[in-house]
């Protein structure tokens, strides 16, 4: 059976591509290498506090932008559902 394709960190895709960057140029402005990047949007690695942090500067983010954007997918990816 094929596994569906995921993806977990689309809002912050979105969020990226109106600040005019791509994931790549996030990647190398916050120390990344495109496959690390890749693999965290893909929801296969999780994104470290730092790089959480770094990600957060690059895109103007508020407070409550780092709950919808990186913990949220989180819980969905290990099923937990707040809705």
């Amino acid at each position: 059976m094929r596994k569906l394709h995921i993806k977990p960190y689309k809002e912050l895709h979105a969020r990226i591509i109106l600040r005019d960057e791509t994931d790549t140029s996030i990647a190398a402005k916050v120390g990344l290498s495109q496959q690390q990047m890749s693999s965290r949007m893909q929801g296969l690695c999780m994104f470290d506090a730092y790089e959480i942090a770094r990600i957060g500067q690059e895109l103007g983010l508020s407070p409550e932008d780092y709950y919808q954007l990186f913990i949220r997918p989180t819980e969905r990816l290990k099923g937990v559902s707040n809705e």
